[in-house]
């Protein structure tokens, strides 16, 4: 599927408010209700749009730390890195897991309540897996933007 600018329009102002009615989308974009409709239906039977979902401040739901973890594995074979996104999988604590490229293998977003809660995460739920070589954390302090678009 080939996006364009009024696709990545539509996707934006989804991103930024998914409640938003298909009138005020359609006003938004300056079209009228059925090809705006017919976009959003192809975005989505294209798979870019996988879902619509909240926006949670997970600090108001009580006071919580956001972490930034990056993980090295020492084993790089495929059974070691399916053991290990398999195990992330389970990690309630863990809202978003990256492979990424660099010195780290794995970027990870954990939200915890506090740092004695992040310390028991990592000495009893990520030391589950063995092949661990390097974990390094960065303390989020302030969060000023979250978007994709």
């Amino acid at each position: 599927m080939k996006i364009d600018d009024i696709d990545l329009k539509i996707l934006a102002e989804l991103n930024e408010n998914a409640k938003m009615s298909l009138k005020e989308l359609s006003e938004t974009l300056n079209l009228s209700r059925t090809p705006t409709y017919e976009r959003i239906k192809k975005l989505e039977e294209a798979g870019v749009i996988t879902g619509y979902h909240a926006k949670i401040d997970y600090g108001k739901l009580r006071s919580q730390m956001t972490v930034y973890t990056q993980i090295s594995l020492q084993q790089h074979q495929e059974k070691h890195i399916k053991h290990f996104e398999n195990v992330i999988l389970q990690l309630k604590e863990v809202l978003s897991c990256s492979h990424i490229s660099g010195s780290n293998d794995y970027l990870l977003k954990i939200v915890v309540d506090d740092l004695e809660d992040y310390r028991n995460f990592i000495s009893q739920r990520l030391s589950e897996i063995d092949y661990l070589q390097h974990v390094e954390s960065s303390f989020v302090l302030k969060e000023i933007k979250q978007s994709y678009f």
